[in-house]
């Protein structure tokens, strides 16, 4: 059974009298990460970069 009560939070364990915290997956914390490196790349001003050359000149 579930305790679903409004301060209660899912995937936290109870283990020899003591309350665990729940465990991200590695891949969900790549994926956090991937996405907020994503997020902040759009939301980047490139017009205020300074122009390179892509060539050895």
């Amino acid at each position: 059974m579930t305790d679903l009560a409004p301060q209660s939070q899912e995937g936290w364990d109870y283990i020899d009298g003591k309350f665990i915290e729940p465990q991200i997956s590695v891949a969900k914390q790549l994926a956090n990460i991937r996405f907020e490196r994503n997020r902040l790349l759009a939301e980047r001003d490139w017009t205020q970069l300074p122009d390179t050359s892509l060539t050895d000149e």
